[in-house]
């Protein structure tokens, strides 16, 4: 099995077609030697088992993966989208099992290396990959650990890159790419999802899955969403100029949310530009951690007082999806590509996303469909009811510095 992997490995990362940005996962299972003493060996085996049928469908179309030895898997990811996929790998694994008349829980160590497209060696992800997933199990298991594509370990060098990151602010070397989000009624443009790059002098464009696990729960992180909205305040300037009053989003993590100076932010750009704050739409991910949530509901409730729209980016994919859509005050839903990419081969996906839907109609919330990458897509989540989509299908990110020209060039509808 493992050698299979690895031959596919190898050719994936020499082919001339491959995806950006790929991911090669080493998974450890945690104190599995427990689980074989409490329950046997044979009980063992059959939680291996569930959990590779559970990894298998967690995987992409182009995704694949290998069980190594004994309680070890390998996996290769394709981790070009902006989505928070090893949070939700890390959560696929910690869905409890049940053993009979027992339930167990699994924690795991997880180790990341992120492939660019100019590393072509196998042998080295595969290693960056085991090289972190021992990190992790050494410093108590149960998390992820990520390596850049130069083979460094990310979380090990935290405090040299968050140097390096609050530089690359200052020179500017920071871009919003933006990903138009359709209409499904008509076909025309509705608004545009903003999505953060970073310009590296030396290593070209980084992914954000290279750098925002890094500055995560850190300051560094409310710079980069002041910037953010900095910029996309400048964006719906140019869109106002350019007589397109669609809707910017920006996505926003909850210690951005509760951030003082991000709120006086908000309201300075409230009072100034009343007009275009209504144009602005805030997108929190479901699968991040609510810590304070009456905290947080406090300060949503005074973003939306100010005339911004709330989106839970990302729905579906956490154990609090019904909590969260119930408890925040919120104007948007967007259901989760993992309900989508299938969603024509899924009869239960269809049955969540059509709930969703008419969950949402009865909060009177909108629904967006992420990740809609064919026709066939469109016309099913267009049947189901859902309001508003993204995703290749229409149209890939593209630099907001190209704003004028895109407008220009894509009058009529985006669908095809």
């Amino acid at each position: 099995m493992f050698g299979q992997f690895y031959t596919m490995l190898a050719d994936v990362l020499v082919a001339p077609k491959r995806t950006p940005a790929l991911a090669v996962c080493c998974i450890d299972i945690d104190n599995f030697s427990a689980l074989n003493s409490d329950f046997g060996m044979a009980m063992g085996d059959q939680v291996l088992h569930e959990l590779e049928a559970r990894l298998g469908r967690f995987l992409g179309p182009s995704d694949f993966m290998a069980r190594s030895a004994g309680d070890q898997f390998y996996l290769c990811l394709d981790v070009s989208d902006k989505k928070p996929i090893f949070r939700q790998l890390k959560e696929q694994i910690e869905i409890p099992f049940r053993l009979g008349e027992h339930i167990c829980s699994l924690t795991a160590s997880i180790g990341i290396a992120l492939v660019t497209s100019q590393q072509k060696s196998p042998d080295r992800a595969i290693r960056n990959a085991l090289h972190a997933c021992i990190t992790v199990k050494n410093n108590g298991g149960g998390r992820y650990e990520i390596f850049d594509d130069e083979g460094l370990l990310i979380q090990h060098n935290k405090s040299a890159l968050l140097r390096e990151i609050t530089a690359a602010l200052s020179d500017n070397q920071f871009q919003l790419f933006l990903q138009p989000k359709v209409n499904l009624a008509d076909g025309r443009l509705a608004g545009f999802e903003a999505l953060i790059r970073w310009y590296h002098p030396e290593r070209g464009i980084i992914s954000p899955l290279n750098f925002l696990p890094v500055i995560a729960h850190t300051d560094t992180e409310i710079l980069v969403g002041h910037f953010v909205l900095d910029q996309g305040i400048e964006l719906l300037k140019l869109l106002r100029t350019l007589d397109c009053n669609v809707s910017l989003s920006l996505n926003i993590s909850p210690r951005q949310i509760t951030d003082a100076l991000f709120r006086r932010q908000i309201e300075q750009y409230a009072t100034q530009y009343p007009q275009l704050i209504r144009q602005l739409c805030l997108e929190i991910l479901e699968s991040d951690s609510f810590d304070n949530l009456q905290l947080i509901q406090d300060y949503l409730r005074a973003y939306q007082a100010c005339g911004i729209s709330l989106s839970l980016d990302d729905f579906g994919t956490g154990f609090a999806s019904l909590n969260n859509l119930m408890k925040l005050p919120l104007n948007e839903v967007k259901i989760d590509r993992n309900f989508i990419q299938d969603i024509n081969t899924n009869s239960v996906h269809q049955i969540v996303v059509r709930h969703i839907v008419e969950l949402s109609a009865a909060l009177e919330l909108s629904t967006v469909a992420e990740g809609i990458e064919t026709a066939a897509e469109y016309m099913t989540v267009k049947k189901l009811g859902v309001q508003l989509a993204q995703g290749y299908y229409f149209e890939r990110p593209f630099p907001s510095s190209e704003l004028s020209t895109w407008l220009a060039e894509h009058s009529s509808s985006l669908i095809r």
